[in-house]
Protein backbone atom coordinates (compact mmCIF):
# COMPACT_ATOMS: atom_id res chain seq x y z
CA UNK A 1 0.00 0.00 0.00
CA UNK A 2 2.79 2.20 0.91
CA UNK A 3 3.90 1.75 -2.25
CA UNK A 4 1.02 2.29 -3.83
CA UNK A 5 0.73 6.00 -2.10
CA UNK A 6 3.75 7.51 -2.88
CA UNK A 7 3.47 6.14 -6.91
CA UNK A 8 -0.15 7.87 -6.78
CA UNK A 9 1.08 10.97 -5.03
CA UNK A 10 4.30 11.66 -7.26
CA UNK A 11 2.51 10.73 -11.04
CA UNK A 12 -0.55 12.86 -9.79
CA UNK A 13 1.38 15.82 -8.93
CA UNK A 14 4.17 15.75 -11.81
CA UNK A 15 1.70 15.24 -14.16
CA UNK A 16 0.25 18.30 -13.76
CA UNK A 17 3.55 20.48 -13.41
CA UNK A 18 4.60 18.91 -16.66
CA UNK A 19 1.09 19.32 -18.48
CA UNK A 20 1.34 23.37 -17.60
CA UNK A 21 4.98 23.87 -17.79
CA UNK A 22 5.24 22.48 -21.43
CA UNK A 23 2.33 24.01 -22.32
CA UNK A 24 3.13 27.29 -21.53
CA UNK A 25 6.97 26.72 -22.60
CA UNK A 26 5.15 25.80 -26.00
CA UNK A 27 3.17 29.12 -26.23
CA UNK A 28 6.06 31.10 -25.89
CA UNK A 29 8.87 30.31 -28.29
CA UNK A 30 11.46 32.40 -26.59
CA UNK A 31 10.87 30.67 -23.40
CA UNK A 32 11.17 27.18 -25.32
CA UNK A 33 14.22 28.28 -27.12
CA UNK A 34 15.58 29.85 -24.32
CA UNK A 35 15.25 26.77 -21.64
CA UNK A 36 16.01 24.39 -24.87
CA UNK A 37 19.55 25.86 -25.01
CA UNK A 38 20.26 25.63 -21.36
CA UNK A 39 19.52 22.31 -21.57
CA UNK A 40 21.54 21.70 -24.79
CA UNK A 41 24.86 23.44 -22.72
CA UNK A 42 24.50 21.10 -20.27
CA UNK A 43 23.87 17.83 -22.40
CA UNK A 44 27.17 19.22 -23.94
CA UNK A 45 29.17 18.83 -21.13
CA UNK A 46 28.59 15.21 -20.47
CA UNK A 47 30.71 11.89 -20.47
CA UNK A 48 29.52 10.21 -24.04
CA UNK A 49 26.96 7.52 -23.94
CA UNK A 50 25.16 9.02 -20.33
CA UNK A 51 21.79 9.40 -21.45
CA UNK A 52 20.48 10.85 -17.86
CA UNK A 53 21.00 14.21 -15.99
CA UNK A 54 22.39 14.23 -12.71
CA UNK A 55 21.19 15.79 -9.86
CA UNK A 56 23.92 18.33 -10.73
CA UNK A 57 22.89 19.24 -13.62
CA UNK A 58 19.27 19.59 -12.74
CA UNK A 59 20.05 21.99 -10.96
CA UNK A 60 21.79 23.85 -13.18
CA UNK A 61 19.13 24.68 -15.29
CA UNK A 62 17.96 27.56 -13.98
CA UNK A 63 15.77 28.67 -16.69
CA UNK A 64 13.81 25.43 -17.20
CA UNK A 65 13.44 25.38 -12.73
CA UNK A 66 11.90 29.14 -12.67
CA UNK A 67 10.05 27.72 -15.54
CA UNK A 68 8.82 25.07 -13.18
CA UNK A 69 8.10 27.09 -10.46
CA UNK A 70 6.11 29.16 -12.46
CA UNK A 71 3.92 26.26 -12.87
CA UNK A 72 3.54 25.85 -9.50
CA UNK A 73 3.01 29.71 -8.47
CA UNK A 74 -0.17 30.08 -11.22
CA UNK A 75 -1.40 26.29 -10.99
CA UNK A 76 -0.67 24.49 -8.06
CA UNK A 77 -3.95 24.09 -5.51
CA UNK A 78 -2.96 23.72 -2.11
CA UNK A 79 -4.65 24.15 1.22
CA UNK A 80 -2.73 24.64 4.26
CA UNK A 81 -4.80 23.40 7.40
CA UNK A 82 -3.84 23.62 11.37
CA UNK A 83 -5.84 23.81 14.18
CA UNK A 84 -4.84 27.13 16.72
CA UNK A 85 -2.96 25.55 19.59
CA UNK A 86 -4.60 28.46 21.25
CA UNK A 87 -6.57 31.53 21.49
CA UNK A 88 -5.16 34.31 19.54
CA UNK A 89 -5.91 37.74 17.43
CA UNK A 90 -5.20 37.41 14.30
CA UNK A 91 -4.75 41.27 13.22
CA UNK A 92 -3.95 41.64 9.54
CA UNK A 93 -2.14 45.21 9.12
CA UNK A 94 -3.85 45.73 5.34
CA UNK A 95 -6.31 45.21 2.67
CA UNK A 96 -6.32 45.80 -1.02
CA UNK A 97 -4.10 46.98 -3.36
CA UNK A 98 -0.92 49.49 -2.55
CA UNK A 99 -3.20 52.33 -3.91
CA UNK A 100 -5.82 51.48 -1.37
CA UNK A 101 -4.64 50.21 1.47
CA UNK A 102 -7.45 50.22 4.50
CA UNK A 103 -6.77 49.01 7.95
CA UNK A 104 -8.30 45.58 7.72
CA UNK A 105 -10.42 43.81 10.69
CA UNK A 106 -9.13 41.51 13.58
CA UNK A 107 -10.18 38.27 13.84
CA UNK A 108 -10.61 36.33 17.07
CA UNK A 109 -9.48 33.08 16.34
CA UNK A 110 -10.29 30.35 19.65
CA UNK A 111 -8.14 27.17 20.59
CA UNK A 112 -8.95 24.32 18.97
CA UNK A 113 -10.20 26.25 15.42
CA UNK A 114 -9.44 24.55 12.22
CA UNK A 115 -7.70 27.20 10.05
CA UNK A 116 -7.37 27.23 6.45
CA UNK A 117 -4.53 28.79 4.85
CA UNK A 118 -4.66 28.81 1.01
CA UNK A 119 -1.33 29.96 -0.54
CA UNK A 120 -2.25 30.29 -3.71
CA UNK A 121 -4.01 33.37 -2.88
CA UNK A 122 -0.59 34.94 -1.78
CA UNK A 123 0.56 33.80 -5.66
CA UNK A 124 -1.41 35.42 -7.42
CA UNK A 125 -0.91 38.65 -5.70
CA UNK A 126 0.34 41.82 -7.44
CA UNK A 127 2.46 43.00 -4.04
CA UNK A 128 4.14 39.80 -4.04
CA UNK A 129 4.41 39.10 -8.10
CA UNK A 130 4.25 41.45 -10.79
CA UNK A 131 1.51 40.84 -13.53
CA UNK A 132 0.53 37.79 -11.51
CA UNK A 133 -1.61 36.49 -14.05
CA UNK A 134 1.26 36.32 -16.63
CA UNK A 135 3.14 33.13 -16.92
CA UNK A 136 6.82 34.10 -16.83
CA UNK A 137 9.35 31.61 -17.77
CA UNK A 138 12.34 33.55 -16.37
CA UNK A 139 10.53 35.39 -13.55
CA UNK A 140 12.50 33.09 -10.43
CA UNK A 141 15.65 33.69 -12.63
CA UNK A 142 18.46 36.25 -11.11
CA UNK A 143 20.25 37.36 -14.81
CA UNK A 144 22.65 39.97 -13.35
CA UNK A 145 24.36 37.04 -11.16
CA UNK A 146 26.96 34.60 -12.98
CA UNK A 147 26.33 32.13 -13.19
CA UNK A 148 22.64 32.57 -13.46
CA UNK A 149 20.51 31.77 -9.57
CA UNK A 150 16.86 31.47 -8.57
CA UNK A 151 15.65 34.42 -6.51
CA UNK A 152 12.56 35.67 -5.44
CA UNK A 153 11.48 32.47 -3.37
CA UNK A 154 10.09 33.88 -0.47
CA UNK A 155 6.57 34.05 -1.27
CA UNK A 156 6.30 30.92 -3.32
CA UNK A 157 4.82 28.74 -1.10
CA UNK A 158 3.47 25.76 -3.53
CA UNK A 159 4.76 23.14 -1.26
CA UNK A 160 4.11 23.89 1.91
CA UNK A 161 6.20 25.41 4.48
CA UNK A 162 7.90 24.61 8.13
CA UNK A 163 7.54 22.03 9.55
CA UNK A 164 4.98 20.16 7.56
CA UNK A 165 7.00 20.85 4.29
CA UNK A 166 5.93 18.22 1.68
CA UNK A 167 8.27 15.53 1.75
CA UNK A 168 7.92 14.73 -1.84
CA UNK A 169 9.15 18.56 -3.21
CA UNK A 170 13.10 17.85 -4.24
CA UNK A 171 11.55 14.02 -5.50
CA UNK A 172 8.77 15.62 -7.66
CA UNK A 173 10.80 19.19 -8.47
CA UNK A 174 13.74 16.37 -10.36
CA UNK A 175 11.26 13.79 -11.78
CA UNK A 176 9.41 17.03 -13.55
CA UNK A 177 12.65 18.75 -14.38
CA UNK A 178 14.13 15.49 -15.92
CA UNK A 179 11.64 14.72 -18.02
CA UNK A 180 11.25 18.09 -19.30
CA UNK A 181 14.88 18.12 -19.99
CA UNK A 182 14.48 15.31 -21.81
CA UNK A 183 11.60 16.61 -23.84
CA UNK A 184 13.26 19.63 -25.15
CA UNK A 185 16.90 17.57 -25.50
CA UNK A 186 15.72 14.45 -27.58
CA UNK A 187 12.49 15.48 -28.91
CA UNK A 188 10.70 18.21 -31.68
CA UNK A 189 7.62 18.96 -29.76
CA UNK A 190 4.93 21.52 -30.64
CA UNK A 191 1.05 22.34 -30.10
CA UNK A 192 -1.21 21.68 -33.09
Amino acid sequence: RANLGIFLASVGNSIQAIFWTLLHLLKNEEAWHACRESVLKIAARRETGRGSFTLQELDDMVLLQSAFLESLRMYQVLFVTRHAVKDFVLKPTTVGSNDAKAAAPSYRVKKGTLIFAFPNVMHMDSQHFSDPESFQYDRFVDKSSNPVKLVNLQSLRPFGGGAHFCPGRKFVSYEVRAFLAMLLLDYPVRLV
